[in-house]
C-alpha cells in the first residue's frame, strides 16, 4: 500500500505526552534526573513554535521537514520512556512473584541497563537540542503551550496511523484475523448485534503488550478498507476532552489541521455532517477515561453513522473496556510467547550491520526474550 502524503499534526500533543511522562518518578528511579529535567525544558521551548509550525508547513516544505524530524525524535524519546516505565512495571511484577530482581540485558549487573539508559537519553537530547537551535531559522511565533490548542491539554500518545507500507506484527496474525470478524463478520453473536447501529470492540491489554499495533494492522486491513466508506484515527489524551476528540476526528477526516477556536458546537455539527449516513470505522487509541457520561454523550453524537459502524477502542483498563462496551465483549490482548519475544530481538539485533549470531548469542538472546514478559514493545526496544 502507498503511503498516503498528509499533513504533519499533532506535534504539540506528543511534546505535552513527553512532558508529563518526565514529570513522573522516572529519573529519581535511575538516576538521569538531570538529564530529564533538561530535556523536558527543551521540550517546552521547542512545543511553544510547534502549532505556528503545523500552519507554516502548508507553504513552507523545509518547515514540514523540520516537524517529521521532530516527530520522528519525539517517537524515539517515547520509546525511551516507554523503556523506563516497563522496567518498573517489570521488577515490580516478578518482585510479586517471589524471583530475582533481574536486568533486562544482565541479571546479574542492573548497572547495565542504568548506564544503557544514560546513553540512550543523553543521545536524545543532543537530538532535541539540535531541533531546538534549527526552529530559529523558521521565524515560528511563540505560543504557550498551554494555550496553544484547545487540544493539547492532555497526554496525547504516539499518532501511529498506518499509512506506511503494509507489514506483519509477529504473534498477531491470529489476534488480527478475530478482530476483522469482530467489526465486519457475522461475530457469532446473531442477528441480536445488528440492534447496535454503532458498536464497540475494545481491546484491552497491558502496555507494551501491542495493541496500537494490533489496531494498525486492522485498521489498513484490505477487508476493512473495503467494507468502511470511512476510515478515523483518533489518538487520545490522558484526559477525556470532547473538543480534541471532535478535533481529531476532523483532522483524520479531511487530512487538514483543525482550528483550535472552533466552538464545541460547531465541532459537533461538523463531525456529524460527514458522518452522517455513513458506515465508518472510527478507532479511539490508547483510551483512559472512566468517566461513563462522557462516553454516552460522545457516543450520542456519534450515532448519525449508517448501521454497522464501528468504534474500536484499545485501552489498558479493564474498566474503561467494561464501559464503552456495547454487545460484542472486550477483547483481551494476551502476552506474545517468550520465541516469538526473541524471533523481534533477532530480527532487531541481527540485522545486517549488527550483532552475529553465534550460539552465545542465542542462548543471551533468548533468556533476554523470557524477561520480556510476553511484550512486544519491550522485545523490540531490547533488540535495537
Amino acid at each position: 500500500m502507498a503511503a498516503e502524503m498528509i499533513l504533519v499534526t499533532g506535534a504539540t500533543e506528543i511534546l505535552n505526552k513527553l512532558g508529563y511522562v518526565i514529570a513522573q518518578e522516572i529519573g529519581l528511579a535511575w538516576g538521569v534526573e538531570d538529564d530529564l529535567k533538561k530535556l523536558q525544558s527543551t521540550l517546552q521551548m521547542i512545543a511553544e513554535v510547534t502549532d505556528d509550525a503545523e500552519k507554516k508547513q502548508l507553504s513552507d516544505s523545509s518547515v514540514r521537514l523540520w516537524l517529521e524530524r521532530l516527530k520522528d525524535a519525539a517517537y524515539d524519546a517515547d520509546d525511551v520512556l516507554d523503556e523506563f516505565s516497563y522496567e518498573v512495571m517489570r521488577r515490580r511484577e516478578i518482585g510479586r512473584l517471589k524471583f530475582k530482581v533481574c536486568d533486562l540485558v544482565s541479571s546479574s549487573n542492573p548497572l547495565a541497563f542504568r548506564l544503557k539508559m544514560a546513553r540512550k537519553v543523553a543521545h536524545i537530547n543532543k537530538i532535541f537540542d539540535e531541533i531546538c537551535k534549527e526552529k530559529d531559522r523558521f521565524q515560528l511565533q511563540m505560543v504557550s503551550s498551554s494555550t496553544s490548542s484547545g487540544r493539547s491539554s492532555g497526554h496525547k500518545n504516539r499518532e501511529t496511523v498506518a499509512f506506511g507500507e503494509d507489514s506483519e506484527i509477529v504473534g498477531r496474525k491470529n489476534d488480527k484475523s478475530k478482530i476483522v470478524e469482530l467489526l465486519i463478520g457475522s461475530m457469532a453473536l446473531g442477528d441480536t448485534n445488528q440492534k447496535e447501529k454503532i458498536s464497540v470492540v475494545p481491546i484491552v491489554g497491558m502496555g507494551g503488550i501491542g495493541k496500537t499495533s494490533l489496531a494498525q494492522l486492522v485498521y489498513k486491513d484490505a477487508s476493512i478498507v473495503k467494507h468502511f466508506e470511512t476510515r478515523i484515527w483518533v489518538c487520545m489524551s490522558n484526559h477525556f476532552d470532547f473538543n480534541e476528540i471532535l478535533g481529531g476526528i476532523m483532522e483524520s477526516m479531511t487530512r487538514t489541521k483543525c482550528d483550535s477556536t472552533i466552538s464545541l458546537d460547531t465541532l459537533v455539527n461538523l463531525v456529524q455532517e460527514r458522518l452522517t449516513g455513513r458506515k465508518y470505522l472510527l478507532v479511539l487509541d490508547d483510551l483512559w477515561s472512566q468517566n461513563i457520561e462522557e462516553w454516552i454523550t460522545l457516543k450520542r453524537w456519534l450515532a448519525v453513522g449508517a448501521m454497522g459502524s464501528k468504534v474500536l477502542v484499545t485501552t489498558r483498563i479493564n474498566q474503561v473496556a467494561s464501559i464503552v462496551q456495547g454487545m460484542i465483549p472486550p477483547y483481551i490482548l494476551q502476552q506474545i510467547s517468550t520465541d516469538e519475544c526473541w524471533s523481534i530481538i533477532k530480527e532487531e539485533a541481527l540485522a545486517p550491520g549488527g550483532a552475529l549470531e553465534t550460539p552465545g548469542m542465542t542462548e543471551i538472546g533468548k533468556e533476554i526474550a523470557r524477561k520480556c514478559c510476553g511484550l512486544s514493545r519491550a522485545a523490540r526496544s531490547i533488540g535495537v
